[in-house]
């Protein structure tokens, strides 16, 4: 009886201690082949492990995943493609001598900026603080498009959020 009542306590625990580790595995790999929101990239990833996927009503969101814990909200893992032509049109323009003084640019608006890349494509990474809600955005340079892969959460983006969010971004492969 006495090991029964230990075990009964501990279950609470036990949840509560893997609400503290959301978020470090990853799932299946998913295939993103023609989808009309990704502006002709075609493009294999891993699915965050235990998250949840949502409809999304952006033009430029190929997939949207909530962890879906306290709220639908809660921490959001977004999947985003953007053309040069109508949201960044210095981007065709980068290449990996101007994105090191791009980013010098954007530090000085926001110091976590900093250089990150995807196989051989360029990119940033930043996080920030908005309201009620932390970003932590992975942005990609291709050669027609830009690529984020973003989390957000109404909780503060700590290490291990970017370590999580690094290990989804390892696990892209452009076709």
């Amino acid at each position: 009886m006495k090991k029964l009542l230990l075990i009964l306590l501990c279950v609470p625990m036990i949840g509560f201690g893997q609400q503290n580790n959301f978020g470090t595995l990853l799932g299946d790999y998913e295939v993103i082949k023609n989808h009309p929101n990704a502006k002709g990239i075609d493009f294999i990833f891993r699915k965050p492990f235990g998250y949840n996927e949502m409809s999304h009503t952006s033009q430029n969101t190929v997939k949207l995943y909530s962890s879906g814990n306290s709220s639908t909200a809660d921490r959001e893992i977004i999947f985003q493609v953007f053309d040069y032509k109508t949201y960044f049109p210095e981007g065709k323009y980068i290449n990996d001598s101007s994105i090191f003084e791009m980013i010098e640019l954007l530090k000085k608006n926001n110091p976590s900026t900093e250089y990150y890349a995807i196989g051989k494509y360029p990119g940033y990474i930043f996080r920030e603080r908005i309201e009620h809600y932390t970003s932590l955005q992975i942005n990609i340079f291709l050669e027609d498009v830009f690529f984020v892969i973003s989390f957000t959460s109404v909780y503060i983006i700590g290490p291990s959020d970017i370590k999580y969010l690094k290990k989804i971004s390892n696990a892209v492969i452009f076709d």
